[in-house]
């Protein structure tokens, strides 16, 4: 039987070879960018995506009940006349929601893995379940003496835009709180090590 001849140097050479190949690849890697960017681009566009989807963001709901009161008086020659008042009571109750246009969110990456939220001013998002009573009227024997109260009139102020900026300036503190975890954990249900921070509006 003849006995098979290996030659040794080829051998060692390609063995070598691939050891260097090896090695460059190993000490070079974090110079090939599209080995590491690939996972956090795609993860970017899937938190830009994410964050992007949201309009209109209701964050608390205030579960709001009054009795509104209105008062006229008549007069004659600019003095008061007795029995001569009306008094309309108006009871109400609703749930106003606050919130943020989410159109108008900013999202940008810090450059170390992390995201700063720029939230914009916080805005009244709508009336839920409105409901006002019968009013209750107490006027005097001679009323007529004085105008008319409009209930539409005290609706109205009941619901007006000087009382919606109240309950977004009567619960900033909490609408802060609510926005930081509601971005928060959209960005993490992405990235769960993404590290968010916020910048509010003035």
């Amino acid at each position: 039987m003849k006995a098979i001849k290996v030659l040794f140097w080829p051998v060692l050479a390609v063995a070598c070879a691939g050891l260097a190949f090896a090695f460059l690849v190993l000490t070079n890697i974090m110079t090939v960018p599209n080995l590491f960017t690939v996972r956090e681009e795609s993860s970017d566009s899937q938190i830009r995506l994410a964050v992007s989807r949201q309009e209109e963001v209701a964050l608390l709901a205030l579960a709001v009940q009054g009795i509104a009161r209105k008062d006229t008086q008549g007069e004659l020659l600019g003095v008061a006349v007795p029995a001569s008042s009306r008094t309309t009571l108006l009871q109400y109750e609703f749930t106003a929601k606050v919130g943020i246009d989410g159109e108008n969110v900013v999202l940008d990456a810090d450059g170390d893995g992390g995201y700063v939220v720029r939230v914009p001013q916080f805005v009244f998002v709508g009336y839920d379940k409105p409901r006002f009573e019968d009013p209750i009227e107490n006027n005097g024997a001679i009323s007529w003496l004085s105008p008319e109260i409009e209930e539409t009139e005290m609706v109205n102020a009941v619901l007006s835009e000087d009382n919606q900026r109240d309950y977004i300036e009567l619960h900033l503190d909490e609408l802060q709180s609510q926005a930081e975890s509601f971005y928060t954990g959209i960005i993490t249900s992405v990235d769960s090590s993404a590290q968010v921070t916020f910048e509010f509006a003035q």
